[in-house]
């Protein structure tokens, strides 16, 4: 049960990083408003430039503090011994994520932000844009490691397949935040959703039916192996009767 409360409690802090980032902000927004005062409009343009870069540093580290808490989250999902209470666990995570998307966004879209703007001021597009962030990555946590009960759950939802489509083609365009390992999930899980053609060599190991497509693989390939084996040695022996004969005659 200590396990359980402490994804409840992950999970319930899903959407609050950015109210951290807020708070370091306003250190560096008020330093920065102190030594704008008396400059000229090029040394403006100067500290809003770091002010910006400040905040991704910031905000960055933050992401990265809060995968890293998704991980625990999985972790903890998958030593559930129990079947129908890792199901409901992961369920409840799924919809509560879905939940927030369509939120931040339908608040993306009435602003009309596109990755790689200037960060905006209004906090409420800041928090959007945070919950699309935190909540994509945790989702591509959840299907890559718990693959088979996410399919069970997502691959009947339309309206999801929409939305967690356009929240990775957002987050891939916000390179300043999704590079390295974070781009990474971004197109592991949108191989593992079939929201892109899955590569030639892509198998998820944490899939059950993946683990017997390719134990069924192996199977095959064995198979194949046994029966050129047999093939090369009957043809040997009838090589064999074939030059006995020969030599009868």
């Amino acid at each position: 049960m200590a396990r359980l409360y402490r994804v409840i409690a992950v999970l319930a802090c899903t959407v609050l990083v950015w109210s951290s980032f807020n708070q370091a902000n306003e250190v560096t927004s008020n330093d920065s408003d102190v030594n704008r005062s008396g400059q000229d409009q090029n040394n403006k343009e100067n500290v809003q430039s770091n002010d910006q870069e400040s905040q991704l540093s910031t905000y960055r580290k933050l992401f990265a503090l809060k995968r890293r808490q998704h991980k625990d989250a999985i972790h903890s999902i998958t030593n559930f011994k129990d079947y129908s209470k890792q199901y409901n666990m992961v369920q409840t995570m799924i919809n509560k994520i879905f939940d927030v998307l369509f939120q931040a966004k339908a608040t993306i879209i009435d602003t009309g932000y596109i990755p790689e703007m200037s960060f905006p001021k209004d906090e409420n597009i800041r928090d959007a844009i945070s919950k699309i962030y935190e909540n994509t990555a945790f989702f591509g946590e959840i299907a890559l490691n718990i693959p088979d009960i996410t399919h069970k759950i997502f691959d009947k939802k339309t309206e999801w397949r929409y939305a967690i489509h356009w929240s990775i083609g957002f987050c891939n365009d916000s390179v300043s935040i999704f590079h390295g390992p974070h781009k990474k999930l971004l197109n592991l899980m949108a191989q593992e959703l079939r929201l892109i053609p899955r590569e030639e060599n892509y198998v998820n190991p944490y899939s059950r039916k993946e683990k017997d497509r390719a134990n069924k693989i192996k199977e095959d390939l064995k198979r194949k192996l046994e029966n050129k084996k047999q093939s090369s040695k009957s043809k040997k022996k009838k090589r064999k009767k074939r030059k006995s004969r020969k030599t009868e005659l």
